[in-house]
């Protein structure tokens, strides 16, 4: 099959190429967010169960939420329709879905996890090191997953794809997700991108999501700020 090792797009964006950058944004995030997790709780002390755990546990639901409507696109849309066109990625596909089940075991694992490290009648430390465990093979197994999509996945959508055909996907996926978790979700998504590439993502997206983003945005700020430190700027 077709690859590549550098997850940018080599074309000259035309109005009939697929504008993937925000997959990749998420990615970007996705992985991001995970180091950020596993540097967090090997920092915690006793002393944060009353204050960052409980953001913490708050937060973990919110991103479980979208790393599962996240793959659920993926294995509902995305992969199935590319397995029918380019049945040479099939391979790969497969091993991506074996991956997201791995994952789900993983993220069904984690809230009550994290929940036992905020709970001042369990013990500290084997909570942390159970916490810490998981997150950093979660870390591990997203950072080599999303290193396969970035090389070996995405960039089909260049070469095999027009702007009007991917954009039609998208739509299906939005029809179909699950929508649970959706005033974490919202926000998250709206900080992978930044700058004038975050103006342009939020002018195009329907009036109806942009209200719905004013609206959450002050209470996840709050929420990051919590599990993570004041030092998080706040995006307005």
């Amino acid at each position: 099959m077709e690859t590549t090792t550098n997850p940018t797009n080599p074309t000259t964006p035309t109005p009939t190429t697929p504008d993937i950058s925000f997959y990749f944004a998420l990615h970007r995030h996705m992985r991001a967010d995970l180091v950020r997790y596993v540097d967090t709780i090997e920092a915690l002390t006793p002393a944060d169960r009353a204050t960052r755990l409980p953001a913490l546990v708050r937060w973990v639901k919110g991103f479980v939420c979208e790393l599962d409507e996240h793959h659920w696109s993926e294995d509902e849309t995305f992969f199935p329709e590319m397995r029918a066109r380019i049945p040479s990625v099939a391979d790969v596909l497969d091993a991506l879905d074996a991956e997201h089940k791995q994952m789900d075991v993983l993220l069904a694992r984690w809230p009550g996890l994290i929940a036992d490290l905020a709970d001042r009648s369990q013990p500290f430390e084997p909570a942390r090191s159970a916490a810490l465990a998981m997150g950093r093979e979660l870390t591990d197994l997203m950072t080599t997953h999303l290193d396969v999509e970035d090389n070996d996945i995405l960039p089909m959508y260049w070469r095999h794809y027009t702007a009007a055909e991917y954009d039609a996907i998208q739509q299906t996926a939005i029809k179909k997700s699950k929508k649970k978790g959706f005033a974490f979700i919202a926000p998250w998504c709206v900080d992978s991108v930044e700058g004038a590439e975050r103006k342009a993502f939020l002018a195009q997206v329907p009036w109806v999501m942009r209200a719905f983003h004013r609206l959450v945005r002050p209470r996840y700020d709050r929420l990051i700020a919590a599990a993570y430190g004041p030092e998080t700027p706040a995006r307005g």
